[in-house]
């Protein structure tokens, strides 16, 4: 049956850890700016949220929900900041962010995402962005040398897909980086001298790629 999150004073909803059941709530109350299912039951598919919504951080994390990423969770949400949907199994292309996003985290691991990794990233703000972590889905293509802007960013994984080409120079632009993973991939070449300005980096995983050269 239908059912919904439809108060009309909710802000904010977090029943993160439980074993709710059933098929994901067909409505969002307009009003709710934090949603936290993470780690149920949940199945099925997310529904459109209304172009009205103040979703700020939505998390659904570790379900069992399938099906496309809805265009308006992503397209028509401005005030979008943190969106965790990582470990369930959704498919298809991730619709294309806002211009001028305001995403904070982006968490898409362990699904079965497809398409280039640079079309995920386009037009997330250089500025805002924290934490992109896309591991374990079928994303293709190289490491766009654009990485390089995103100078706030402290956390990047994009383990276990199938990313080609070089590591870019303009990693080394990236001053705030404290994790960095890159494993199980077809990355070749040299680990670019550049990376010695990584001074805040504490993580770095390399494994499983077609890296040659010395560490720099």
């Amino acid at each position: 049956p239908s059912h919904s999150l439809n108060g009309g004073s909710l802000y904010s909803v977090q029943l993160k850890g439980n074993r709710l059941s059933g098929t994901f709530p067909s409505r969002i109350s307009n009003s709710i700016r934090k949603l936290d299912l993470s780690f149920n039951e949940f199945s099925g598919s997310l529904p459109e949220l209304s172009v009205s919504s103040n979703i700020e951080d939505f998390r659904v994390c570790g379900n069992r929900l399938t099906g496309s990423v809805p265009h308006t969770l992503v397209t028509q949400q401005r005030q979008l900041q943190k969106l965790h949907l990582s470990e369930n199994s959704f498919e298809g292309i991730i619709p294309a962010f806002p211009s001028k996003s305001e995403v904070t985290e982006l968490k898409l691991s362990n699904n079965k995402f497809i398409g280039p990794l640079n079309s995920v990233m386009l037009n997330l703000s250089p500025t805002t962005l924290n934490i992109f972590e896309v591991t374990g889905n079928k994303f293709t293509g190289t490491i766009p040398a654009t990485i390089g802007s995103l100078t706030n960013m402290h956390t990047l994984k994009v383990d276990e897909m199938q990313l080609i080409g070089e590591l870019p120079t303009e990693f080394g632009q990236m001053t705030a980086l404290t994790q960095l993973e890159i494993s199980g991939n077809l990355v070749q070449g040299r680990i670019p001298t550049q990376f010695g300005n990584l001074s805040a980096l504490r993580i770095l995983r390399f494994e499983r790629n077609q890296i040659t050269g010395t560490v720099p």
